[in-house]
């Protein structure tokens, strides 16, 4: 019957506890998932902003591997950006996939 009774008191203590952390946190100020958007969007118009940059002041051959490095970013990342400013003309695409792409200025 203590066991019982123990396991009881444990599932309303913790009913009690989670009720209270949910009207701690409805009170705390709401971060927007907006906000997240918008700073990452931020975060990506400075990027192509370096990278154009970047494209219009360098010799060497423009390549995913070399963007990474330039801005800190992942091959993904990297890959979005190049395909962006492809489409906006400000690069071409030598090659279809794989090691041997490379990007030349327009």
């Amino acid at each position: 019957m203590n066991f019982v009774l123990g396991i009881a008191i444990g599932l309303i203590a913790g009913g009690v506890i989670g009720y209270v952390a949910r009207l701690k946190n409805a009170s705390a100020p709401a971060i927007s998932g907006t906000d997240h958007l918008s700073e990452s969007k931020k975060e990506k118009e400075e990027n192509l902003r370096k990278l154009r940059e970047f494209i219009a002041t360098t010799d060497k051959r423009i390549t995913n591997d070399l963007i990474q490095a330039e801005l800190g970013i992942s091959d993904a990342t990297a890959t979005r950006y190049l395909d962006e400013l492809e489409k906006e003309g400000v690069l071409t695409q030598v090659g279809k996939e794989g090691k041997h792409v490379y990007y030349v200025k327009n």
